[in-house]
């Protein structure tokens, strides 16, 4: 009689935990989604920047000022092209970045997609059983 209401608690105990990790692996599922689609909104973001900024970058490039005809225009001159100068710097810096935080963005997106259940959803045999009798 004991032994009856032992396995049957246990296999009640079981189908609970077998519903739960049913309901864990779906959860992490549908977050591992989630995820990526941000993920994939975050890259076509990115991907926007960084063609923004290279075409900022042609265009700074450019050297299209005419010749100046006196010393205030030279002055003038000079500080324009210093400051495309700097200009042109920034937007390959943040090029830069842009390539780097995609490159990152990817291997985060490669991380999820790859990600395995934890060790502790694998189903396997328990060697016991916590059992509240």
């Amino acid at each position: 009689m004991y032994s009856r209401q032992l396995k049957t608690a246990l296999e009640e105990r079981l189908s609970f935990y077998e519903r739960l990790m049913e309901r864990l692996r779906q959860s992490i599922e549908a977050e591992d989604s989630e995820r990526i689609e941000y993920y994939r909104g975050l890259e076509q973001e990115t991907l926007r920047s960084l063609s923004n900024l290279e075409k900022c970058i042609a265009a700074l490039s450019q050297h299209t000022l005419p010749a100046p005809d006196s010393s205030d225009e030279m002055s003038l001159d000079t500080r324009v092209a210093q400051a495309r100068l700097r200009a042109l710097e920034a937007a390959r810096a943040n090029c830069t970045l842009l390539r780097t935080q995609l490159s990152q963005l990817k291997s985060r997106m490669t991380t999820v997609r790859a990600k395995s259940a934890p060790l502790s959803f694998v189903e396997t045999n328990p060697s016991y059983l916590d059992i509240d009798i």
